[in-house]
């Protein structure tokens, strides 16, 4: 029968294989930031612990304000409501941890979008990413200056539509505006991404609509 140490050894080592990197990722971002103020430079491991209880809750978290609330919640539970600070204070945290989760759980691309003005257009209101974690509109690969959709017998969308999710962060973008942001590849299982490559231009869709265009950066996992 295995004493208390052994059993929280062996729990750590259930999640260090079940998630592999993405837990010595998450402890060292908590050692860096470090909201008790436990870090003497030599103890890496010291928050190994509350790792251990963040990345289950992580499964639940559909966006980065989500992860903020979680992280502040088990640091609340660790310690103490004194101890741990306000839910504010880790802001900066939850903004990477969320980032290397989606990471770890979706292929994705790096991509510079820019969405067309009202008047060109383009949408009619500010997008909020940091409230609006389920942004997913469509992209079709080819010319970014394009701007009304290829048809067929004069009706028909003859172009490939590819399903894209935004990633949710603490960032706003209006119309006209430019950004360098992830997009999540949320049918990867489905649907072959392949033409995405590093500077392949593209245009964003709304229905048949075009309000935006881009071009890829950077690729992640496929």
């Amino acid at each position: 029968m295995m004493n208390d140490q052994e059993r929280i050894r062996a729990e750590r080592k259930k999640l260090k294989n079940e998630y592999g990197q993405l837990f010595d990722v998450i402890s060292e971002i908590l050692f860096r930031y470090d909201p008790i103020r436990i870090n003497f430079d030599f103890n890496t491991d010291e928050y190994e612990p509350e790792v251990g209880t963040i990345l289950p809750g992580l499964k639940d978290c559909n966006s980065v304000i989500d992860v903020q609330k979680m992280i502040h919640q088990e640091f609340v539970k660790w310690f103490s409501i004194q101890d741990a600070g306000e839910e504010n204070d880790y802001k900066a945290i939850a903004g990477e941890v969320w980032e290397v989760w989606r990471d770890h759980k979706y292929p994705w691309i790096k991509a510079e979008v820019t969405f067309l003005s009202t008047s060109e257009g383009g949408r009619k209101y500010l997008l909020d990413l940091g409230d609006c974690s389920y942004y997913r509109p469509h992209i079709v690969v080819g010319d970014s200056s394009q701007r009304e959709p290829i048809l067929k017998e004069g009706r028909i969308i003859d172009e490939e539509y590819l399903g894209v999710q935004f990633r949710s962060c603490f960032l706003t973008i209006a119309p006209g505006e430019s950004v360098i942001i992830k997009l999540e590849l949320m049918y990867y299982l489905t649907v072959d991404y392949g033409k995405l490559i590093p500077d392949e231009e593209f245009t964003i869709r709304d229905g048949p609509k075009i309000i935006g265009y881009g071009r890829v950066l950077e690729i992640g996992k496929f």
